[in-house]
């Protein structure tokens, strides 16, 4: 298996050779709930095609959205056809048709879709709060946190009756908030996944001139602010190789690079955030930048022109609509033959970890589980992002030992922060919404929280019935 880097972080593959189907997966039934996801649909069904132990299994794609539901069951077909995976494939637009005998649910949705996140990110910028990507911290995450709560919980309660010892996967964003109320409010064995440490190692060792494969990482925090409080480069020790970097190029040797307002270089991770915060702390956050400016937003105020002289761009629902606009596209074009379609594992680890779960290779992934000691600092119970061994017995979390003290403040503002999110997410409070928005420290006006959060729930009304 060989790592090919293309000329953007966000074009990292991996190549593989065709496999051959031996229905080892035969007996099992993985269910994708927003199975119609162009972000996530061909990309986690070619990895799935690729993993020798899910050959034969039964793939069920659920959506809302029949029109991105027909392109992806036929791009499943194509996928299954091409890898030899000999997937059975369904779709359906009903929860209830979709999960009964499912081994695997996997979350990938986004309620409301890209309008209802234009509310998420064009009302708080008028009163001044600009946010690189609005979906987990800030009061986009917030409102989105309340958007996606009850179908999470939706998803549990189905579980619970139709397939009670089935995994759920969760993808979706706000993760933190979702994983908090999956594992808080229902006995569903519950995963939160997401890619951005895999992506880190990568921008990192490109960052910093050596192999990604050198590198290696120990972490614990919450999402999207993963503190990496080791690194090794091989054999040396990768925080030392870091600080004599930064003595000959500084913090901000990146931060002006490619600054071009696209809907592809918004997507770069410049490193100047999580260098700056590596020379105050110590360690350094794993996240992606445009994430992690969102938990300090001193980086995206007035003063540094948005992010801008942090490296830091603004992602727009215009700049998202382009690309999502390009992926259809392409697809479209793979199904009807006039271009090829790549079969090549993405850095994803969904599918290795479904494997590993099922009994086939163990492996070391990065998770957010309920806090069970790894982060001694942060509150048991509170979902935290860490290094877990996975195999057929189950997930066993990695002790990563107490955070230093400033990282872990930050971390326990924003996970007190989420819990009010999470209750009036499932309680319909709007006095408790408004709490969390005020702990945000993006809000910099106490007058602005209440109207800025009243516009939010009236945009979005329509997603949200708890407050109705």
């Amino acid at each position: 298996m060989v790592c090919t880097l293309g000329k953007r972080f966000t074009d990292i593959r991996f190549s593989c050779d065709r496999i051959d189907v031996e229905g080892e997966g035969a007996g099992m039934k993985i269910t994708f709930v927003g199975g119609g996801s162009l972000v996530w649909g061909t990309m986690l069904l070619t990895d799935l095609a690729l993993s020798r132990p899910l050959h034969g299994a039964m793939i069920v794609l659920q959506d809302v959205d029949q029109a991105a539901l027909d392109l992806m069951a036929g791009m499943a077909r194509k996928i299954s056809e091409q890898a030899g995976a000999g997937f059975r494939i369904e779709a359906t637009t009903d929860l209830a048709a979709a999960v009964p005998g499912a081994s695997f649910v996997i979350d990938s949705v986004g309620i409301g879709g890209l309008e209802a996140m234009r509310a998420d990110l064009e009302i708080p910028a008028r009163y001044g709060v600009a946010q690189p990507v609005g979906c987990n911290v800030g009061p986009g995450g917030i409102i989105r946190a309340l958007r996606h709560i009850p179908h999470i919980l939706t998803v549990c309660r189905t579980m619970e009756t139709a397939c009670p010892d089935a995994w759920l996967l969760i993808l979706t964003n706000p993760l933190t908030q979702l994983t908090r109320a999956a594992t808080r409010e229902s006995g569903v064995k519950t995963i939160g996944l997401c890619h951005e440490m895999l992506y880190s190692r990568y921008r990192i060792a490109q960052g910093l001139g050596v192999a990604p494969e050198s590198l290696w990482f120990r972490a614990g925090g919450i999402n999207h602010l993963p503190w990496i409080t080791e690194m090794r480069i091989g054999d040396q020790d990768g925080f030392t190789f870091l600080r004599k970097w930064l003595a000959e190029h500084s913090a901000l040797r990146y931060a002006k690079e490619g600054l071009l307002n696209t809907c592809d270089s918004v997507f770069e991770d410049r490193h100047a955030v999580k260098f700056s915060l590596f020379e105050a702390y110590g360690v350094l956050a794993g996240g992606g930048a445009r994430h992690v400016a969102e938990f300090y937003p001193h980086f995206i105020r007035r003063e540094t022109n948005w992010g801008l002289d942090y490296g830091v761009e603004l992602t727009t629902v215009d700049h998202r609509l382009e690309r999502h606009a390009r992926e259809r596209n392409r697809l479209l074009r793979c199904l009807r033959g006039e271009e090829p379609l790549p079969i090549e594992h993405s850095i994803e680890e969904v599918a290795e970890l479904v494997a590993a779960l099922s009994g086939g290779p163990a492996g070391r992934f990065i998770v957010n589980l309920p806090n069970q000691g790894q982060v001694p600092n942060l509150p048991t119970g509170a979902v935290v992002e860490c290094y877990a061994g996975i195999d057929g017995w189950g997930v066993h979390p990695e002790f990563i030992g107490p955070l230093p003290h400033g990282p872990a403040e930050v971390c326990l503002s924003h996970l007190a922060e989420q819990e009010l999110t999470v209750d009036a997410g499932i309680r319909g409070d709007r006095h408790t919404a408004l709490q969390a928005l005020l702990m945000d420290p993006a809000i910099q006006t106490w007058s602005n929280a209440r109207p800025m959060l009243e516009e939010m729930l009236k945009a979005t009304e329509a997603y949200l019935p708890q407050f109705r």
